[in-house]
């Protein structure tokens, strides 16, 4: 059995964030059902990557949620909204992934997880650029990335990826170039060789269209 949360987010439209959140996943029971082995099974069946065992997987989640919510367990609800925004981005499914998002974002500062409220802030503004919705993208990721900057955590980098992109899609090839860069030192910092690739060819891009 799993003693952690560790889901891995390769892909939120047009950025990459990995990894996203780890965090203890509380032993409970409710109504006779042991929840974290129910998180634990839709986790596992997340990882299949089919669409069939991606809906299993979120079966699982809804019916945690469910219990959680009963039981009055706002920490564990939070983090199980972000697995069902995950799962639902895996299947491509925008619309959902806003859905669990946005109720997830009051509860990461109500329970103050400021880890889990920027990385939810950031999965918004993953989803809004992969929707096309740039203002609301850059909206949410430039309030997820003082939250990373507090926290000095690397995941900022994933961040200002995402704002590199979305600035090269609106022709200001200034502050695309400036957010690469800084993604690029900080991935480079904590020898992330995927970060950096994932970087050096969107910097690749920049060029090829600034040219």
């Amino acid at each position: 059995m799993l003693s952690k949360f560790c889901i891995f987010a390769l892909t939120f439209g047009i950025s990459t964030f990995t990894p996203l959140y780890m965090a203890p996943v509380e032993a409970q029971v409710v109504d006779g059902v042991d929840v974290k082995k129910l998180l634990d099974e839709g986790i596992m069946l997340s990882r299949v990557g089919s669409y069939e065992s991606s809906m299993l997987a979120i079966g699982n989640f809804e019916l945690a949620l469910k219990l959680y919510r009963k039981s009055g367990n706002k920490d564990e609800e939070t983090k199980t909204l972000n697995l069902l925004a995950l799962a639902h981005n895996s299947l491509g499914e925008k619309q959902q992934v806003l859905k669990y998002y946005i109720q997830a974002l009051p509860l990461t500062r109500e329970i103050s997880n400021r880890d889990l409220e920027g990385t939810v802030l950031h999965g918004l503004g993953a989803a809004y650029a992969s929707l096309g919705d740039n203002q609301k993208a850059l909206s949410y990721y430039n309030q997820s990335l003082p939250v990373f900057r507090e926290l000095k955590n690397y995941k900022e980098a994933a961040t200002l990826n995402g704002l590199g992109v979305l600035y090269n899609r609106i022709g200001d090839s200034s502050k695309a170039a400036s957010s690469f860069e800084e993604a690029l030192k900080i991935y480079r910092t904590v020898n992330n060789r995927g970060g950096v690739a994932t970087v050096l060819t969107n910097l690749e891009r920049r060029s090829s269209r600034s040219g």
